[in-house]
C-alpha cells in the first residue's frame, strides 16, 4: 500500500494546499456454471487510488493502481500537473470531517466461510434444480459472484474513514422451449445475507416466470390501467428520481427546477434516501467524506430536498446532503444510496382485483433508448400479463407502452406491500398507474 505519511508530506512541501487520498480495494471471484460444468472462473483483486489536491485555489486529480514507493511523487507531479489545465471555476471543496457518523454493518464475516468449491456446488445444484423442475426448460447458465471491498478515505485535515462490505451475486438464465416457441427470464440474487441462499425459491422463481411469457401476444391497442412489477417500478423510479439532483437543477435540465416543497407526484408515493442501512448497501459516509443520514426525497408526493455534494451546495448556500459520488475518472458527482418506495398496505393480488381490465407488467426494454430524460417522453418495448375481471390472464408480448414519466408518477393510484430490492439498489413494491397509452395489434 502507498505510504500516506509521505505523500501527504510531499504534497505540502510541493505547495499543494489540501490533499485527499480516496483508496478502494476490490476482490472478487465470478464463475459461470452450463451444463453441470464450471465453463469459466475468474478472480481479481484491485486496488485504485483516486487523490484530489487543491493547487492555487484550483483542483488537480490523479489515479493509480501502481501503489509503490513511486506512487506519492506520481500523484504529486499529476494533481500539480492537471491543476493547471483545470478551466472550472465552481467551488471544489476538500471536506474536514463532520461531527458524527454513524456505524453501520455492511460486511458478513459469515460469507468469508462459504469456501470456493461450496460456491461451484451452489451452483450446479442451482443449475440441476432449475433443469429438472419442468420438462420444458430448455436450458439453463448459473452465475455465481462474490465481491469484497474496504474503502479509505483519508486527507491533509486529518480525517480518516473506512468502509468495508461483502455481498454475493446469483443470477440463474432460463430458457423454456414449448415446440417452437423459446421464451427466457432470469431470477437473481443480491445480498450479504446467506439465508438468502435458497436454492428451491431461487429455481422456482426463474422456472415460474420463464414459463409465463410462454404464448405472449400482443393485446388490442389502447389506453389502460397498468400495474408495474417491483422490478419494472425500480427501473422507472431510478430515473424519475435523477431530476432531485441539484446539479441537474442548477444546470436547468432538470423538471424539478423551482418544485421544492411542491407536489410532484401522488400522495401515494414517498421515496426515501436510506444510505444507513446495516447490509451491503449501507454507507456512513460519502466519497468525500460527509456523514449520510436516511431522508426522503419526495414526501407524499412533495419534492423535499434536492440531492447535493460539497460543490453544489456552496452553489446553492445550503449544507451537502451527503450524496457526493466519485466518477470512473476520480471527479466528484452526485448520486443517490439505496432509494426506497414506501409500501403500502395493499396486497398486490387485491391491487390485481381492482382492475376489471388493464395490463400487468414484467419488464420493458430499451430505457435508455426510449426514454427522454429531460422532457419525460418515454416509448417502451413491455411484456406482461393482461388483467381480465380482476385476475391475471393470458401472457401479452410484442407491445409498446408510451407515456410522460413525470405524468405517470402523478397518476400512481396505489402502492402495494410487496417490497423487493433490486440489483440496482432500488427497493420498491409494484404500483398501479391509472392510465397508460399501449400500442399493440
Amino acid at each position: 500500500m502507498i505510504n500516506t505519511k509521505k505523500t501527504f508530506a510531499l504534497a505540502s512541501q510541493s505547495g499543494i494546499e489540501a490533499l485527499e487520498l480516496f483508496t478502494r480495494r476490490t476482490a472478487k471471484l465470478s464463475l459461470h456454471s452450463y451444463h453441470n460444468e464450471v465453463e469459466n472462473m475468474t478472480s481479481a483483486d484491485t486496488t485504485t487510488l483516486w487523490a484530489r489536491g487543491l493547487v492555487n485555489g484550483k483542483m488537480g486529480y490523479a489515479s493509480t493502481e501502481l501503489l509503490d514507493s513511486s506512487a506519492p511523487q506520481f500523484i504529486v507531479n499529476q494533481i500539480r500537473e492537471n491543476a493547471q489545465i483545470i478551466n472550472d471555476d465552481k467551488p471544489q471543496p476538500i471536506f474536514k470531517g463532520s461531527e458524527k457518523y454513524k456505524r453501520v454493518k455492511t460486511y458478513n464475516a459469515q460469507l468469508e466461510e462459504w469456501t470456493t468449491q461450496q460456491k461451484v456446488e451452489f451452483a450446479k445444484q442451482l443449475e440441476s434444480k432449475i433443469r429438472y423442475l419442468d420438462s420444458r426448460v430448455d436450458d439453463v447458465s448459473v452465475e455465481v459472484e462474490y465481491s469484497v471491498s474496504e474503502t479509505v478515505l483519508e486527507n491533509s485535515y486529518g480525517l480518516k474513514l473506512k468502509n468495508k462490505r461483502n455481498y454475493f451475486v446469483v443470477f440463474a438464465d432460463i430458457v423454456v422451449k414449448d415446440g417452437d416457441v423459446k421464451k427466457n427470464a432470469y431470477a437473481f440474487v443480491v445480498d450479504n445475507d446467506m439465508s438468502k441462499l435458497n436454492i428451491d425459491e431461487i429455481a422456482r422463481e426463474g422456472v415460474d416466470k420463464a414459463l409465463a411469457k410462454l404464448g405472449g401476444q400482443p393485446c388490442k391497442s389502447g389506453k389502460y390501467p397498468v400495474i408495474f412489477n417491483p422490478e419494472v417500478t425500480a427501473n422507472f423510479l431510478n430515473f424519475f428520481v435523477q431530476n432531485a439532483i441539484a446539479e441537474e437543477v442548477q444546470k436547468h435540465s432538470s423538471v424539478f427546477e423551482g418544485k421544492l416543497n411542491q407536489p410532484v407526484a401522488s400522495k401515494c408515493v414517498t421515496i426515501t434516501e436510506m444510505p444507513l442501512r446495516n447490509d451491503y448497501t449501507g454507507t456512513s459516509f460519502d466519497d468525500e467524506g460527509v456523514a449520510t443520514y436516511n431522508k426522503p426525497i419526495i414526501n407524499k408526493g412533495v419534492l423535499s430536498t434536492y440531492a447535493y455534494n460539497l460543490s453544489t451546495a456552496l452553489v446553492d448556500g445550503v449544507q451537502s446532503t451527503g450524496n457526493a459520488q466519485r466518477t470512473a475518472g476520480g471527479k466528484i458527482g452526485t448520486g443517490f444510496n439505496t432509494l426506497v418506495l414506501k409500501p403500502g398496505n395493499t396486497r398486490e393480488e387485491h391491487m390485481i382485483g381492482s382492475i376489471g381490465e388493464g395490463l400487468y407488467i414484467t419488464s420493458v426494454q430499451g430505457l435508455h433508448a426510449g426514454m427522454n430524460p429531460n422532457s419525460g417522453n418515454f416509448s417502451l418495448q413491455a411484456e406482461g400479463f393482461a388483467i381480465h375481471n380482476g385476475e391475471k390472464a393470458e401472457p401479452i408480448a410484442l407491445i409498446t407502452i408510451a407515456g410522460n414519466l413525470f405524468e405517470m408518477f402523478r397518476d400512481v393510484k396505489a402502492v402495494a406491500s410487496n417490497s423487493k430490492l433490486n440489483y440496482i439498489g432500488v427497493e420498491c413494491p409494484s404500483i398501479k398507474i391509472g392510465s397508460l397509452s399501449v400500442s399493440g395489434k
